[in-house]
């Protein structure tokens, strides 16, 4: 299993190590269509925290899709998701640097990454993730992922999205604990953080994904940044329940003067207030605690 530690960002611990990973920001764009308003704004983030990295864009005409059968076939059927799960992994695996999906917001300085052998992190729970994926040259994960492409059958995983094949070979070959959101430093130099440093938008964030949602096959009226956001909350819930915080909706006020576009909107910031409610609660018997300890 991965060894889990306290602190943000592995207290940066890896300062003192040299750099593996070169200051390169990779994403995808295949098609040849306009970019959207949403991506315009993510690359742009990325030139204003990164601006000494290179930014390569990988499409049809800067990636030989003939190196693969797999994306060669998604390509041809239009899934362009599917074509980036390859290329991801190809290019970090013979160039290194870091992996942003294109709807991948920056809000500060990559740096501090750089002195892994490879980073990634949690979408939620259960969930690891590449969206947002750092990787010096020829990284066995990134070799892992390619290799298991090589021998798919496109027909069977086309519009199958890779978070099970990603966690299956991080679980068995990295000792990742998907149970547990948190920071873990793992085998082989990987080091893998919870979902609120590349993922969602809650402190400290270093980077939001926004899931423009390519892969998915219908429009949903529920963007998905609010489920994942939705989940995060109740896991937190859960976890204060096991150490003995109990609460309802009593503590709360909802007499304030909030408007909601969606019935998810209310839910989201009803369990934000339970949350805060739950926290401010365990503070105090924490501090009660001490209290009695010290007497």
């Amino acid at each position: 299993m991965g060894t889990k530690q306290s602190g943000l960002v592995a207290q940066i611990r890896d300062r003192e190590r040299a750099v593996m990973i070169p200051k390169v920001l990779h994403y995808c764009w295949f098609g040849a269509t306009p970019k959207s308003e949403l991506v315009e704004f993510c690359i742009q983030s990325w030139k204003v925290h990164c601006p000494e990295y290179e930014i390569v864009e990988w499409n049809e005409k800067t990636f030989d899709l003939a190196q693969s059968d797999f994306a060669t076939a998604a390509f041809q059927r239009r899934k362009f998701a599917f074509v980036s799960d390859v290329v991801r992994a190809h290019v970090l695996s013979k160039h290194g640097g870091i992996y942003l999906d294109s709807d991948v917001e920056v809000k500060a300085s990559l740096d501090r990454f750089l002195t892994h052998a490879a980073f990634t992190g949690f979408q939620q729970r259960g969930i690891p993730f590449t969206a947002v994926w750092g990787s010096e040259k020829g990284h066995s994960l990134a070799e892992k992922v390619l290799r298991y492409y090589q021998d798919a059958d496109p027909e069977a995983e086309i519009g199958i999205p890779n978070t099970g094949l990603v966690t299956e070979i991080l679980v068995s070959e990295f000792g990742v604990d998907i149970s547990d959101d948190q920071l873990q430093h793992c085998a082989h130099g990987l080091v893998v953080y919870p979902s609120n440093i590349f993922c969602i938008n809650l402190p400290e964030n270093i980077a939001t994904h926004h899931f423009a949602g390519s892969w998915l096959e219908l429009a949903t009226p529920t963007h998905y940044s609010h489920i994942v956001l939705a989940s995060f909350y109740l896991d937190a819930l859960r976890k204060m329940e096991r150490k003995g915080i109990r609460f309802s909706h009593e503590n709360l006020n909802l007499e304030q003067d909030v408007s909601f576009g969606s019935d998810l909107d209310r839910i989201l910031w009803h369990l934000s207030q339970i949350v805060g409610v739950a926290k401010r609660r365990l503070a105090i018997l924490t501090r009660t605690r001490k209290v009695r300890q010290s007497s």
